[in-house]
């Protein structure tokens, strides 16, 4: 059983779930069984050599303006797949991709097969 009674892999199958109530399930389930802060130390661990780069109120902004020009064009793309183009967009990188199916679809953005 999850934290809301449902069970866990029909919880995680809501539409109206947010990230933060997906990381609340996933957090509880390994407090729950004692396995959290282990599993929070190994992936802090194998995340110290990469930089975070925050999500802010220009890539919440230019986000809101991509997502309004791709409904216009009916060029519809997963949330988590825009957030990723801002982030390199507005950041000025490079984004290395297998996906070559919803990226392409963001203007301006630079991207790159990973299997080239």
């Amino acid at each position: 059983m999850s934290l809301y009674g449902e069970t866990r892999k029909n919880n995680l199958k809501r539409e109206d779930n947010t990230v933060h109530e997906y990381l609340l399930e996933v957090y509880f389930s390994l407090e729950k069984r004692g396995k959290l802060r282990k599993m929070l130390k190994k992936a802090e661990s194998k995340l110290m050599g990469f930089d975070i780069i925050p999500y802010d109120y220009k890539i919440a902004r230019k986000t809101a303006e991509i997502i309004a020009y791709l409904k216009r064009e009916d060029k519809i793309i997963g949330l988590a797949d825009v957030i990723i183009a801002i982030i390199a967009l507005v950041n000025e990188l490079k984004l290395i991709t297998k996906n070559l199916k919803h990226f392409p679809q963001i203007p301006k953005l630079k991207n790159r097969n990973l299997l080239t």
